[in-house]
């Protein structure tokens, strides 16, 4: 009786966070940027996207959560712009043998829409999330180093912006805020095959988002040990 008193609860715990993951109200970047107006002209305007691959179908496309989160940080950093301030966009982009089109994809998406090679940095080759964030952490201090002070906004996909600022805050980057996309969930095209499926549909895509947002403590720890090995 009491394993089925443990079990029930367990379960009713899971199913709480998943609601809770799943239900999660996004930050409007627009509202967050009026209020910190002064911090918008005065420094840096950090726009991140984190990289959602190449169309595992279309390997000449972005997926759609790309295509999509890449359009809104463009259409986020020309309002930016025309308010006066100094956008960057961090664009990131995956795997060793493919980064490089996914980067001409997205660069040429944020010319084509009236930015300036000035306005964009490229994350090559990254590998998962605690890998991409202990990039963007080098990029900042690295832009900081001339600059008078940065804001920092991540567009994610919206079942990943759940989870895409607690990497970042545990490798010590301030957030002011996260927006949330939809686009239509895409499989796309990765070295492994885990990876690669877990976008064929919403159901594998939402699984994986949130048991990741639960194991983030193990993640950051793991990332932080291969960076002290290597």
């Amino acid at each position: 009786m009491n394993i089925w008193v443990i079990g029930i609860v367990f379960l009713v715990v899971i199913l709480l966070s998943l609601v809770k993951f799943m239900s999660k109200r996004y930050d409007d970047l627009k509202f967050i940027a009026k209020k910190e107006f002064a911090r918008i002209l005065k420094g840096i305007t950090f726009i991140y996207v984190p990289s959602y691959c190449l169309s595992h179908y279309h390997t000449d496309r972005l997926t759609d959560m790309s295509l999509q989160t890449t359009n809104k940080a463009i259409e986020f950093a020309l309002w930016i712009k025309k308010l006066g301030g100094n956008p960057i966009l961090i664009l990131s982009t995956a795997y060793a043998v493919l980064w490089e089109r996914e980067a001409d994809i997205k660069t040429n998406l944020a010319l084509d829409a009236g930015l300036s090679l000035e306005n964009i940095i490229i994350i090559p080759e990254v590998t998962d999330s605690y890998n991409e964030a202990r990039k963007v952490r080098i990029i900042i201090r690295n832009c900081l180093l001339s600059s008078q002070g940065s804001i920092l906004f991540a567009i994610a996909e919206r079942l990943h912006a759940s989870r895409v600022g607690i990497p970042l805050r545990s490798f010590g980057v301030a957030v002011d805020g996260v927006e949330g996309v939809k686009a239509r969930i895409e499989r796309a095209l990765e070295p492994s095959w885990i990876k690669s499926i877990r976008s064929a549909n919403v159901v594998p895509y939402a699984l994986w988002q949130w048991i990741f947002y639960l194991a983030n403590p193990l993640m950051v720890w793991r990332e932080k040990r291969k960076q002290k090995g290597g």
